[in-house]
């Protein structure tokens, strides 16, 4: 069972770590771009990821 636990707790360090990297980015994209480049981003998003295959 300590591996099971050891498992989980290396997977939510590697998820905050993603989050926290995901956040930091966002707000440096945010400053760089601007808020009306954020908003097509946003908007685009969606579309990209779904004519992905």
């Amino acid at each position: 069972m300590s591996t099971f636990l050891r498992g989980t707790m290396v997977l939510m360090g590697a998820v905050f770590l993603s989050k926290l990297f995901g956040f930091v980015f966002r707000i440096q994209f945010v400053r760089i771009a601007g808020e009306e480049a954020v908003g097509i981003y946003t908007a685009a998003y969606p579309a990209f990821i779904f004519s992905l295959p």
